[in-house]
């Protein structure tokens, strides 16, 4: 077994899969076919055995979304019911090409800022659009040497569990790609005054996408 599929079995991180094993489908000369939640459930049961139990079908889409914008929900007929599909992905589970930790920084999309580059730590800086007291809110990733991940809102620790997103990558540009993918299903809520020494507040929406509050104020769920 491999490591991000022990990855996959230990979190339950059904968000990293999507974003690992999914990709937008863009080939303009044929028609972008249906793929179904259920034939999502399916494959990615190999790796994440109770996969409908984490999550309902509408949390899938709802994950989806976050992550490829551009999909739309649509209505697949089986065996004369419909079931619900989305457009505009398309599987990709072909294993990724290997690349180096030290090479990870060359790969970093453009949003995301090298704040510190160690022989065993990269951290990597992204400032949120959200706005809070007037600024925004700087989010840092720190990829290890070791594989390990972690994730920092404001400067404190956010568990990744909490949103799917498993704790450790394989170096692949794959699994590289994906966990910035992943990345898009965490946002900060609206409407909150930043005060960093109070607790965060986790927000989840019911359809499976969180929001991390930096104050005791409501977070409005999309």
């Amino acid at each position: 077994m491999e490591l991000n599929e022990k990855m996959y079995l230990a979190n339950n991180a059904i968000c990293s899969w999507l974003s690992e094993n999914l990709d937008i489908d863009d080939n303009k000369l044929l028609r972008s076919p249906n793929i179904s939640i259920e034939s999502i459930y399916s494959k990615a049961s190999s790796d994440i055995p109770n996969v409908k139990e984490i999550c309902n079908q509408n949390c899938i889409f709802k994950m989806l979304k976050a992550i490829f914008p551009c999909i739309t929900k649509s209505k697949l007929k089986e065996n004369g019911v419909f079931i619900l599909s989305v457009k505009g992905v398309k599987f990709d589970l072909q294993p990724g090409e290997n690349i180096r930790f030290a090479d990870i920084n060359k790969y970093v999309p453009q949003q995301w800022n090298v704040l510190e580059n160690t022989t065993t730590t990269l951290t990597l800086g992204y400032l949120s659009i959200e706005k809070f007291n007037g600024n925004s809110v700087l989010m840092e990733l720190k990829i290890g040497s070791d594989r390990l991940i972690g994730l920092f809102v404001a400067g404190k620790a956010i568990n990744l569990s909490d949103f799917f997103i498993g704790k450790s990558i394989t170096f692949t540009l794959k699994s590289l790609k994906g966990l910035f993918k992943s990345l898009r299903t965490i946002g900060l809520c609206y409407g909150a005054t930043l005060e960093t020494n109070e607790s965060d507040i986790f927000s989840s929406s019911k359809l499976c996408v969180k929001e991390i509050c930096l104050t005791d104020t409501k977070s409005k769920n999309e």
